[in-house]
């Protein structure tokens, strides 16, 4: 049986370690997140999404699914 991922996105021109390292920065978000409904996480976790977005933006990642995780970073 196959798994689905949490999420996918795309970061072009990083590096492995790079790639790693952001995977992992997302994925402990998104766990920390997954059972919350948008508007509470965007309330209680303002700061961190500021964080997480400036990152993406310097690294080139975007993160594809799923979607209310995505449109916190847009």
């Amino acid at each position: 049986m196959k798994s689905k991922p949490l999420f996918s996105w795309v970061a072009p021109a990083i590096d492995a370690r790079e790639k790693v390292n952001v995977s992992v920065a997302i994925q402990k978000f998104y766990r920390r997140v997954e059972s919350m409904n948008a508007d509470e996480v965007k309330h209680a976790f303002k700061d961190e999404i500021v964080a997480i977005k400036e990152a993406m933006s310097e690294k080139g990642v975007r993160i594809l699914e799923p979607r209310w995780f995505t449109n916190l970073f847009q």
